[in-house]
This record gives C-alpha cells, sequence and structure tokens, in this order.
C-alpha cells in the first residue's frame, strides 16, 4: 500500500476549495483513481494532514470498510463531517502565485508574478458517513459475558487491591477503541460517536483508551426481563415510571450480570436515556411495551416466522407482562398492541396473526434495505413500507420514488 500527504486548512466556508498537491498525488488522484480507497484525516487544528492509501491488492480493499474502489471518488473524514473529494475542470484559468505573497493577507497585493496555472481544482461535496460500516465492525466486538460474573471486569471487589487491578485489566480487552473504528468507518470521529449514542451501544468502563462493544440482542432481553422482574417485586415500594433505584436494581442482580451491563441496560430503556446519571430513574412506556411486545412475538414464532397464536392470545399475554403502572387497560390491549406492532416495525399483519419482521435488523443502507423488504413481499402497500424506511436518511416518500416502483395509482410498491 503506498500512502500520500495532502495538506489542507479545513477552515472553508464553501463548496469549493483548491487543493496543491504534488506530481505524485495529481497521478494517483486523476489517472489511477479507480484504486483510491479512502482519505481520512483533517483534525480541528487550522492545518493538517490527511492520508489517501492506494492499493491494488482486491482482498486488502475488501477488508476495509471505507473502501470506495471503483466509485471514482475520494471520501474525506474530518474530526466532525464526511465529503466527497473529486477532481474538477473549471471554466476559468486559475493563476498560481508565490505562496509568500499569497499569504500576505494584512498587506494589499499591487501586484505580482504568476508561477503557473490550472484550469484544474478539487471539489468538495457533503456526503453521508457510512454508518453501516460501524454497525459491520461493532459485529466483531459484541460482548461475551465471562463465565463467572464474580470475576469480570464490571464488578471489582473492593476488599481487594489486587482483584481491582485485575479488573482494570481485563477491561482493556473488552470492545473496540475510537482508533480502530476512525480506521474502518467511513465517517467522522463526531460522526461515530453519534452512531454509538444513538445504537445505545455501552462504553467500557475503567478503559484508556475508551472502549466501545456491542451487546447480543437476546443478552440485552434475558437481562432487561431481569430487571423488570426485580421492579414488579418491589412494585409496593417503586414506581416503575418515576421512582426506580439504580443501584438497588443493579446490587440485586450483580451475581448475574455485569454491574455496568445492568446499569446501561436500565438507563436505554428509562426516560431519562442513557447519558443520563440519576440514581433515581423512571421506565420509558412506550420503551417497555415495546420490549415486551417484541419478547411475546420472538417466543411465539420461535419455530418460524409466522406467530403460532392469534392476535388477540398475544395481546392478552403481552398485557399480563407489563409493569405495574404501564399496563393498558382491557378494552384497549387488542389496539393498542397492534398499533404498537406497526409502528415500531415488530411485524406484518396476516388476517388474525403477525410476521414476525424487525425493522431494526434491517441494513440502513437504502440499496440493500430496498432489497431486503422485496426479499421478504414482492408487493407492499404503502402505508406498511413506510414504516419499514424509519430510519434511513432521506424523506419516506422520495425513497419510494428512487428506490421503487408505484402501482395502483401510487397505493402499492413493487421492485424497481
Amino acid at each position: 500500500m503506498t500512502s500520500l500527504a495532502i495538506t489542507f486548512k479545513d477552515t472553508y466556508s464553501s463548496e469549493y476549495k483548491l487543493f496543491e498537491v504534488d506530481a505524485n498525488l495529481e497521478e494517483l488522484l486523476l489517472n489511477q483513481i479507480g484504486n483510491v480507497v479512502h482519505l481520512k484525516g483533517a483534525s480541528d487544528q487550522s492545518s493538517s494532514s490527511s492520508t489517501v492509501s492506494e492499493t491494488t491488492d482486491a482482498s486488502t480493499t475488501s477488508s476495509r470498510a471505507g473502501s470506495v474502489v471503483n466509485g471514482g471518488h475520494v471520501v474525506l473524514c474530518s474530526t466532525n463531517k464526511t465529503q466527497k473529494v473529486r477532481c474538477s475542470e473549471t471554466s476559468n484559468l486559475i493563476l498560481l502565485v508565490d505562496a509568500q505573497l499569497s499569504n500576505q493577507k494584512a498587506t494589499p497585493l499591487k501586484s505580482a508574478n504568476a508561477v503557473g496555472s490550472t484550469q484544474r481544482t478539487f471539489v468538495l461535496s457533503s456526503t453521508s458517513p457510512r454508518l453501516d460500516h460501524l454497525d459491520a465492525a461493532l459485529d466483531e466486538y459484541v460482548y461475551v459475558p465471562p463465565l463467572s460474573t464474580t470475576a469480570s471486569p464490571s464488578t471489582p471487589s473492593s476488599s481487594s487491591s489486587t482483584s481491582s487491578t485485575s479488573s482494570t485489566s481485563q477491561t482493556q480487552t473488552i470492545g473496540v477503541t475510537m482508533e480502530i473504528l476512525s480506521q474502518r468507518v467511513q465517517a467522522s470521529k463526531e460522526e461515530i460517536l453519534t452512531g454509538l449514542e444513538t445504537n445505545n451501544i455501552p462504553l467500557v468502563p475503567n478503559t484508556s483508551p475508551k472502549r466501545w462493544c456491542k451487546l447480543n440482542p437476546d443478552y440485552i432481553r434475558e437481562c432487561f426481563d431481569s430487571i423488570l422482574s426485580v421492579i414488579e417485586t418491589r412494585s409496593t415500594e417503586w414506581d416503575p415510571t418515576s421512582t426506580v433505584p439504580v443501584e438497588a436494581v443493579v446490587a440485586t442482580l450483580q451475581d448475574t450480570y455485569a454491574s455496568w451491563i445492568i446499569e446501561h441496560i436500565l438507563r436505554s430503556f428509562s426516560k431519562q436515556g442513557c447519558t443520563d446519571t440519576s440514581k433515581v430513574i423512571g421506565l420509558n412506556i412506550q420503551a417497555t411495551r415495546m420490549f415486551r411486545a417484541e419478547q411475546v412475538l420472538v417466543e411465539s414464532s420461535s419455530n418460524g416466522s409466522s406467530t403460532s397464536n392469534t392476535i388477540t392470545e398475544l395481546a392478552r399475554e403481552w398485557s399480563t407482562r407489563l409493569p405495574k403502572g404501564i399496563e393498558v387497560e382491557d378494552a384497549e390491549k387488542n389496539n393498542t398492541f397492534v398499533a404498537l406492532v406497526k409502528f415500531e416495525g415488530l411485524g406484518l399483519i396476516n388476517g388474525d396473526h403477525i410476521h414476525t419482521f424487525f425493522r431494526r435488523n434491517l441494513a440502513n443502507v437504502p440499496l440493500v434495505r430496498f432489497q431486503q423488504l422485496f426479499q421478504e413481499r414482492t408487493e407492499w402497500q404503502k402505508e406498511d413500507l413506510l414504516r419499514y424506511l424509519i430510519g434511513l436518511e432521506g424523506e419516506g416518500v422520495t425513497l419510494l420514488v428512487k428506490w421503487a416502483r408505484a402501482g395502483n395509482g401510487g397505493t402499492t410498491f413493487t421492485k424497481r
């Protein structure tokens, strides 16, 4: 692999910026553009260096999440934005002057000798970060519960400094650092951090540099089910929607689950969210109802994608599992359950049964998601399809026009 440096100032306000490049880099960008992998760098300093990487080994490019092998452009990832860089021909001749003269902003320039000319410049244009690369990278760093929770990095013993030291050492082996994510994900660091927060990816405690790890959905369901059991047994003391003490829940379950895992999952289902540090929290009613609905659907469709129980039976089971203060009136449980399944993208209604189909399991790239959707159904009702586009960048109707073919006066859609 060959690496070449390009230096620039990250203070521009418009889309266009002229780059001064050496002959080797110009040759790479203009004549071998199809083999450019991607451009990473651009810190928040007034000037910094980025790297353009070029490779001819196909097996190497396939392992890099940020690859742009045949896209005809380079991607620039700064600390807070992701942009495409492409060569452009200008309609007017650009005259290049001596660097010392061009930097003398305080002194009016009376005259100067041109040292060169060009009609080529580089265009910077905004592009969406590839956060699907983040999902793929995190899939390699899924948290694996230790055989003995008491020996886990999350529950260090305060009675022994040796135990504490060993615990901290173990945490350093869990998760992935920002450095690795920046190398793997075609996005700025701020965009990566936003993606981690949006997807409730926990920060592993006592790690330096900081590390993040993904939690298996089945493990989250198992842990939160235990959390709800604790809350329900203390329903006479706690109001699930407002007065759940975090430390008490953690203390009850820390022999079974890592303390930081319990706290993270509990806060992710709270009204306050994962970033909150309150000692007392309230459960998010919608999130808790959705969790119980997912649980019921998974158990009912364990032998296939369609539930074995009717909607009425599923709604009845779902309502009995809701904690005090989050329950639904008997007269409304069927309608509330069906509305929840539809709105949250948990399944598709087929008569009196539900075909389990989780929106959260679909790709975040529009092309891939539409392929997954039309593999599931060859024809979609507009209302159903729009619900499964939630989470994609862009307005739903615009995505339909681009990626699907309308029929029956725009009420149904098929594969384009």
